[in-house]
């Protein structure tokens, strides 16, 4: 009857449980875990129980539950002046927002985010509050702005040495090049990424890579290998059990499938997303 050491054990399962991608066990027991911290008072391990739970959530696809844990523990972390946590509530109320395709709202929380991780000396932080906002601008058509912070998230990442960096970095370069339809570069960016991701097994990073680097294709008349690229990351994202990865590729299969003449599984596949799009309140 250790409840501290219970609690710390279901911290530790939920954590688990969401790299395993089961978002849906892990709300579980990091619920279990916050309901102890918070009726005992303990502030540290509220603030990691908060940030978890609201990632869990994310995860799962409930977003208004998402936006609650992140904005209790802003609200908590700006009581105790705890600046590095004011930085990860504003994060991932910025991501959860972006999901929700909110980009303005979404974009202003990143803002804060870099702001706030700017007055420390955590440079991994500050590249990814960067590499962030230059999402969210490319989202609003702001692409100057961006590729101006992508350049400088670019020298910070060299200078940390990080993969995971570089990879981010250069897919938000091919889905800019995608957008504004230029496929040869696109399809450069998302190769180039799409090695060092596949070498280093970040699965996300693949996912994303292979959708970029499908639509690209199919969009150049490359539309076998495009299609093909587009199932690959449909598969991949299915087992991470996101939601909102599985609705995004889907989405994205259906338009190379299209593209290429077969309009039954296209159909297929875009219902498919909806559906999710539709309980998610993705517009």
């Amino acid at each position: 009857k250790g409840r501290r050491n219970e609690a710390r054990a279901s911290l530790s399962l939920g954590s688990l449980k969401m790299t395993q991608g089961d978002s849906t066990e892990a709300v579980t027991y990091l619920e279990k875990a916050l309901r102890f911290y918070q009726d005992g008072g303990y502030r540290q391990e509220t603030a990691q129980a908060l940030l978890l739970f609201g990632r869990a959530n994310r995860q799962k696809g409930d977003y208004d539950a998402a936006l609650r844990a992140f904005e209790q523990q802003l609200a908590t972390a700006e009581q105790e002046q705890n600046i590095p946590r004011q930085a990860l509530a504003q994060e991932g109320l910025g991501t959860v927002l972006f999901r929700r395709e909110r980009y303005v709202e979404a974009l202003t929380h990143f803002e804060n985010s870099y702001s706030l991780f700017s007055k420390s000396d955590n440079q991994l932080a500050i590249a990814n509050s960067m590499i962030n906002r230059a999402g969210m601008l490319l989202a609003l058509g702001r692409y100057q702005e961006a590729q101006g912070i992508l350049a400088e998230a670019s020298e910070k990442a060299a200078k940390v040495g990080n993969k995971q960096l570089q990879v981010s970095i250069g897919l938000q370069q091919a889905k800019a090049a995608l957008s504004q339809r230029n496929f040869s570069e696109a399809k450069a960016k998302s190769n180039s990424a799409l090695d060092v991701a596949t070498a280093s097994q970040f699965k996300g990073s693949i996912i994303e890579g292979k959708r970029i680097l499908g639509l690209a294709l199919t969009l150049s008349n490359q539309k076998r290998d495009g299609v093909k690229l587009c199932r690959e990351a449909v598969e991949l994202a299915e087992q991470l059990k996101d939601p909102w990865e599985m609705s995004t590729t889907r989405l994205t299969l259906a338009g190379a499938l299209l593209e290429s003449g077969d309009t039954d599984n296209s159909l297929t596949n875009a219902l498919a997303a909806e559906e999710t799009f539709t309980r998610t309140l993705q517009q």
